[in-house]
């Protein structure tokens, strides 16, 4: 009934009707007059309004603090200033966010000794009209970034990065200030900012002794994107590899707008320059530069090969298989494992009679690579290969094909592995072959665990115990379900 009334009262803009409802008893008429009153946007109820910021109901005087933003006239700020000390925190939520919307330079003060308010969202508030009023906030925000109060610098930072163009020239100058934790604010507000203007002076603060700052530098530089590209591009250039690192870091978060310059910077000339070109497009994992790096695989650079390899595995794009033959053949075995890595992912029925000639391999590790990857595959046509590298001479590619053998051929495999079993010497790689034959689960394993269970080894004992007793579990399970 109340709100059909005092809607009707602002349809009307009965501004005599609404003023007197602001001395009834009823706090709940007065809250909701003066919320009317805002609506209205009529400047001859400030003084009315001001009066109300004195109501003994907190929720008078909030409405009356969030109506005089509204309104927006400066007679306001003297009173909503005093506000901001309100014992209710919504009060001072609403007098803030009205400050911000007058943006009156006598505000900036009292705003930032209210930095400090003990309630996070009138903090918030404080923050976001400090970055509203704009350049006249500026010099005194700076002076904040210098206080001992690590949250208040923080928030003069992201309130110097909302206010954007006016204090761009500001922060660049605080980027020189001898205290770590400016420049370092300095640069998150304006990476903020997204000012173009600022990427060269953020470039040549890559070098900043602090690390903490290199790193907000580098957010920055991604953050402000697209502009930021080609002199991140010309820093690859430089032969300076901690810089290089950082640049490509930044291109990373720029993302797929950086994209064709880096394509660009794969084929330089300079070889560092293409092998950061490479990490960068893999971090950014866009499909566009699977093509330009599967070229890059026949780079005369080992560097640049290997970074391409790592990047098209990153992107786990494989259209084609063709392209990268020629690379399992690569002199770096780092390159050929990541491309096995990247046939396993793709799970690629035409990738078998590559990773089957990768068994061969001179390198233990990129054997290992093979096994895992057919296990992926899951294929029965490797099921024959497997078998012989169980007979391989490096137990790590004999147990990874023992697990992929068990895992594409189940019960298939019981057999091949048990010979594996009487055959190996390494006793580790023994317990986890009788751990498997306890997971295929055939009763025919039995007899043969029963030759371990007296085993001088006490964990061969205990893993025979184990799978006999599975085996024997699962078979009366079985019976069950029938």
């Amino acid at each position: 009934m109340l709100r059909t009334e005092l809607d009707a009262m602002v349809e009307k803009r009965d501004v005599k009707g609404l003023i007197k409802k602001l001395r009834d008893s009823d706090e709940n008429v007065r809250a909701g007059a003066v919320k009317a009153l805002g609506n209205l946007k009529d400047s001859k109820t400030v003084q009315t309004l001001v009066k109300s910021l004195e109501d003994e109901n907190f929720y008078v005087r909030s409405n009356s603090a969030a109506a005089l933003g509204k309104i927006g006239d400066k007679v306001a700020v003297p009173s909503l200033i005093r506000a901001l000390k309100d014992k209710d925190s919504e009060v001072r939520l609403n007098a803030a966010m009205s400050l911000g919307h007058i943006r009156d330079e006598r505000a900036v003060e009292p705003l930032i000794s209210t930095l400090n308010d003990d309630n996070l969202y009138v903090r918030n508030a404080v923050t976001w009209a400090l970055g509203n009023i704009g350049e006249p906030a500026v010099i005194l925000l700076l002076e904040t970034l210098r206080e001992k109060k690590k949250d208040l610098r923080e928030r003069a930072a992201i309130a110097l990065g909302n206010i954007g163009a006016p204090a761009v020239h500001h922060l660049v100058e605080a980027l020189k200030d001898k205290d770590w934790y400016v420049r370092l604010k300095a640069a998150m507000a304006l990476g903020n900012s997204k000012s173009e203007s600022s990427v060269g002076p953020l470039i040549d603060c890559l070098r900043d002794e602090s690390s903490f700052v290199r790193n907000a530098v580098t957010w920055a530089l991604g953050n402000i994107g697209e502009p930021a590209i080609l002199p991140l591009i010309s820093v690859l250039k430089e032969n300076n590899e901690e810089m290089q690192e950082r640049a490509v870091k930044a291109l990373g978060n720029i993302g797929k707008p950086a994209v064709l310059p880096l394509i660009n910077a794969l084929r330089d000339e300079k070889w560092y320059l293409r092998e950061k070109a490479a990490i960068a497009l893999g971090r950014i994992g866009d499909r566009r530069a699977v093509e330009p790096l599967l070229e890059a695989l026949n780079d005369e650079d080992p560097l640049v090969r290997e970074k391409a390899a790592t990047a098209i595995s990153r992107i786990g794009a494989l259209d084609s298989i063709e392209p990268i033959e020629k690379a399992l053949k690569d002199e770096n075995p780092f390159v050929r494992k990541v491309i096995i890595d990247l046939l396993g992912n793709s799970r690629d029925i035409r990738a078998l009679e590559l990773l089957l000639g990768s068994l061969s391999d001179a390198d233990p590790e990129v054997r290992v690579k093979s096994v895992i990857a057919l296990g992926k595959i899951g294929d029965r046509r490797v099921f024959e290969p497997l078998k012989l590298a169980l007979k391989d001479e490096n137990p790590d590619v004999r147990e990874r094909a023992l697990i992929s053998i068990v895992k594409i051929g189940g019960k298939m495999a019981l057999d091949p592995i048990l010979k594996a079993l009487e055959t190996e010497d390494d006793l580790w790689l023994k317990k986890i072959i009788i751990e498997k034959i306890g997971d295929i689960g055939d009763l025919g394993a039995i007899d043969f665990l029963r030759e371990y269970t007296n085993h001088q080894k006490l964990y061969i004992r205990e893993a025979a115990e184990d799978s006999i007793r599975m085996i024997k579990e699962r078979e009366e399970k079985e019976k069950n379900e029938k």
